[in-house]
């Protein structure tokens, strides 16, 4: 049986997951529209809802913390010329969470492995958020001839590790307890994961209007496929590597009012790549793909226009 102690620690850990991101979209959590997704739902190696036909189309691909239910209604429309396949990343949502490091090599074989078992062998578009746009990069990297193109929204790029560790370290509690891998975090992350219902509950009251689906989907995880994959991903500034060696077209789309990315970073990647383009929207936060869906959705559009033009 629970001490009282326990489930106050618990309540309090889960306040403060939702507190950690109240910032963020305080601002825009109120002009949120959300309707789900369509597609079947299939549990391949990942958990995974699939529309349209063919060997080839779009990947969307959620942020730490997420689920496939970020990505709803408006993203359908990409689904007209080919597979519109939406996951939930490995340790995340409702697909598996096994004991293995959660590094990016795990996340990169487990896309892979559900492609090829829905039979979408083609190359793909990659539509990403957040940490998922460094998952769509090392995908790229490692695996150039199934990639046409990368739309990374939010993308959290870095010039090197350190910049990376102070920018995340600023960015709230939580965040700067794994920047520097402090037992704090593991033990907040824990009791979380002990009382998932709270946790969204409490997110609410930082996140007004954000929908209940999309809450309840950014506390299924783990502390292993959390942690794990924040330190792979976030904490390392690979992606700007993999971004400098993938093949492919990427289209970067960031707010001025997120504090995720570094927006300076980004414009001077985009000058110094011929294949990168940076798009910079006004007043948007770090929850683009909620706040300004049709943006996302033109230009996953408009790379998938470019991708059957080169073939």
């Amino acid at each position: 049986m629970k001490t009282r102690a326990t489930v106050v620690l618990a309540a309090a850990a889960a306040a403060v997951a939702g507190a950690v991101h109240a910032a963020r979209y305080w601002s825009t959590a109120r002009r949120i529209t959300w309707a789900p997704g369509a597609g079947e739902t299939h549990n391949c190696t990942l958990h995974a809802r699939v529309s349209g036909t063919g060997t080839g189309g779009v990947l969307l691909l959620h942020g730490l913390g997420g689920s496939n239910s970020y990505w709803g209604e408006p993203f359908d429309r990409v689904a007209g010329s080919g597979r519109l396949v939406v996951p939930d990343l490995l340790g995340f949502g409702a697909s598996p969470r096994p004991d293995v490091n959660y590094d990016v090599d795990d996340h990169v074989a487990a896309l892979i492995d559900t492609l090829d078992e829905l039979g979408v062998t083609s190359p793909i578009v990659i539509g990403a958020h957040s940490v998922g746009c460094l998952v769509a990069l090392a995908v790229a990297q490692r695996h150039p001839g199934r990639v046409s193109g990368i739309v990374a929204i939010c993308p959290p790029l870095y010039e090197d590790a350190d910049h990376a560790r102070d920018r995340i370290a600023r960015m709230g509690w939580i965040e700067h307890q794994l920047a520097f891998d402090t037992p704090s975090a593991a033990t907040a992350c824990r009791l979380v994961c002990d009382h998932r219902e709270a946790a969204a509950a409490l997110t609410a009251l930082a996140r007004p209007g954000m929908p209940a689906v999309i809450r309840r989907g950014g506390v299924q995880h783990t502390w292993a496929s959390y942690s794990g994959t924040f330190r792979s991903l976030f904490a390392t500034a690979e992606g700007d590597r993999w971004l400098a060696e993938v093949e492919c077209p990427v289209a970067l789309i960031a707010g001025t009012r997120d504090g995720i990315t570094d927006l300076d970073h980004l414009a001077a990647l985009a000058k110094a790549y011929p294949h990168v383009t940076l798009d910079v929207q006004p007043g948007a936060d770090h929850s683009l793909p909620l706040t300004h869906p049709a943006v996302c959705v033109d230009a996953i559009l408009k790379a998938m226009r470019l991708a059957a033009a080169r073939r």
